[in-house]
């Protein structure tokens, strides 16, 4: 598997690639939850004060209306 990302010319997934580096670290991890909260990747989470929330929680919303109830 092959990824490109914002038109950077790095692998993500070939060996020492960011993600693969990442997903060994979290699956050696003693406990996964902490290993995310002290080793961040990616963007940053979306919270309300971004400026794209109201769009994000649109989307959300749409997504939530087409599942079945359970």
């Amino acid at each position: 598997m092959l990824c490109i990302i914002n038109n950077k010319n790095y692998f993500l997934s070939a060996a020492g690639g960011d993600l693969r580096q990442y997903l060994e670290g979290l699956a050696s991890a003693e406990n996964m939850v902490k290993y995310v909260e002290q080793h961040p990747f990616g963007q940053e989470r979306i919270t309300e004060t971004n400026e794209f929330w109201d769009f994000y929680l649109n989307v959300i919303n749409s997504i939530s209306a087409c599942q079945p109830e359970k």
